[in-house]
């Protein structure tokens, strides 16, 4: 099945300056699983400029959030908390968001993107520039 665009367009979170621009956003029919690939640009009154972000979101695995930085280079990588560094190269770093382990569920695909996955991310830029500033990460988790 090819890939079908879905829409393109900005969504403005109520009562907040947070906003998500969909550059493209995708179905996909890979391995007999839906998928929904989102390429989106967002921006909030937490942080400074704008990001570039990769959403896939799966019917049955969990999700999968890449953010593109061009400062983030390979010895910076290595230094970066939150992120699946098996997955992150220089430029774009897979993060992590959620713990999903021992039971404990911060995240289930039933979930609404835009309260969980969206919001989650914002906050994620927000310590990811923190920490490009001080060395330190200031966002808690494991």
């Amino acid at each position: 099945m090819r890939n079908l665009l879905i829409t393109k367009g900005r969504i403005e979170a109520a009562n907040t300056n947070k906003s998500l621009f969909i550059e493209k956003c995708f179905l996909n029919k890979k391995k007999r699983e839906l998928q929904i690939i989102m390429m989106v640009k967002v921006s909030s009154d937490l942080f400074d400029g704008e990001y570039k972000v990769k959403f896939t979101l799966f019917e049955k695995k969990r999700p999968q959030i890449t953010v593109y930085d061009s400062e983030i280079t390979t010895d910076k990588v290595e230094k970066i908390p939150h992120i699946f560094k098996k997955y992150s190269i220089p430029g774009e770093v897979r993060i992590c968001l959620y713990y999903n382990g021992n039971g404990k569920r911060e995240y289930g695909n039933d979930m609404d993107f835009l309260k969980t996955l969206f919001p989650w991310t914002l906050e994620w830029i927000y310590f990811y520039q923190l920490f490009k500033e001080t060395g330190k990460w200031y966002g808690g988790g494991i």
